[in-house]
């Protein structure tokens, strides 16, 4: 359980993505930019990548997993985010409960490859490593939470108005030799802030596998985030709400943080 979940903690953080407030200062489509009707799916995807970008960041996060036997499950995560133009590199590291705070793991993530988590499995004496496509705790793979965008070819597929906003339906399909039991993805995003209301994940035959509907936004950092998604896994009937708690990009974290030797050498210190 332990290894499972820590694995799944590493991406769950990411889900939570943010815009600039103001002007946006990381704003790919600024003033003079084109119209919604010479915007395509993949500059609306990209303008949402690019303003959740930071080239360092803490997140904190409560997600509660609520089982249909009626079982719930509560854990505080905390996340390091560092970000360069060729590779992003996540630690993360379970704060709640107290019992479970040894359990930490590192993602990387760069351009055009499959994403990788670490973990050092302690009873082993050894580091293991896993690709995004594994089912965790909740029925979620670390590949629905990642994202992982550019394995998908996007369109706009239509403007929408929900609750007096305007939004942009944006479906991305799975390009040709690219590997995902996710196939289709069909989601909203606001046309203002660029931040995802809701997605939809569907396999090959059109079955609908989750749907993530994003109930909150608040400003952290002079950011505006999401500040509460709730995810249900249609497969596995459970249903998982991710709440941010803090978002912090002016930290300086340890540079160790971010390597794999990290994974164990920190483990003393929890042992204490």
């Amino acid at each position: 359980m332990k290894f499972l979940l820590s694995l799944t903690a590493v991406a769950v953080l990411l889900i939570s993505g943010s815009c600039p407030g103001g002007s946006g200062e990381n704003s790919a489509l600024r003033d003079g930019s084109p119209t919604s009707a010479a915007l395509d799916g993949n500059q609306i995807v990209s303008e949402f990548l690019k303003r959740d970008s930071a080239p360092m960041r803490r997140s904190k996060a409560r997600l509660t997993v609520e089982k249909e036997d009626g079982g719930t499950q509560t854990y505080v995560l905390e996340a390091f985010r560092l970000q360069k133009k060729d590779e992003t590199r996540t630690f993360t590291r379970v704060i709640e409960p107290t019992d479970d705070s040894d359990i930490a793991s590192l993602t990387i993530e760069k351009p055009g490859e499959p994403a990788v988590n670490i973990t050092y499995v302690e009873s082993q004496e050894r580091f293991r490593e896993t690709g995004t496509g594994k089912m965790f705790f909740g029925g979620l793979t670390t590949q629905e939470l990642l994202g992982e965008w550019d394995k998908y070819d996007s369109e706009l597929a239509a403007e929408k108005t929900v609750e007096g906003r305007k939004m942009y339906e944006v479906e991305s399909t799975l390009k040709e030799g690219r590997d995902s039991v996710i196939y289709r993805i069909v989601a909203l995003f606001d046309a203002e802030t660029y931040l995802p209301t809701k997605l939809e994940l569907f396999n090959s035959t059109g079955k609908l596998l989750r749907t993530f509907e994003v109930e909150g936004t608040a400003e952290f950092d002079g950011r505006t985030t999401v500040s509460k998604t709730v995810i249900t896994n249609h497969i596995h009937r459970t249903k998982i709400t991710i709440e941010q708690l803090e978002l912090d990009h002016s930290i300086e974290p340890d540079p160790a943080m971010f390597e794999k030797e990290y994974l164990r050498t920190r483990l003393s210190g929890t042992r204490e």
